[in-house]
């Protein structure tokens, strides 16, 4: 799965959760803490089925999830 974003905080991590079932999420062992405002992109190499992204801050994060 490759995460790309955009976000404007650089004091708040995005949290990297995953499932099998679309239900019960567990969090990786993980998060993304982007080096400064603007752009970043991760790899995660999981081969689970649900990924999804929690942000523990207050600004706008827009964020995009692929599969590869």
């Amino acid at each position: 799965h490759t995460i790309m974003g955009n976000t404007t905080d650089v004091a708040n991590d995005i949290e990297i959760e995953i499932s099998e079932d679309n239900s019960n999420y567990y969090p990786m062992d993980f998060s993304i803490f982007p080096p400064a405002s603007g752009n970043f992109q991760t790899t995660v190499d999981s081969p689970t089925k649900y990924l999804r992204l929690k942000y523990k801050g207050t600004a706008t994060v827009t964020a995009t999830v692929m599969s590869v």
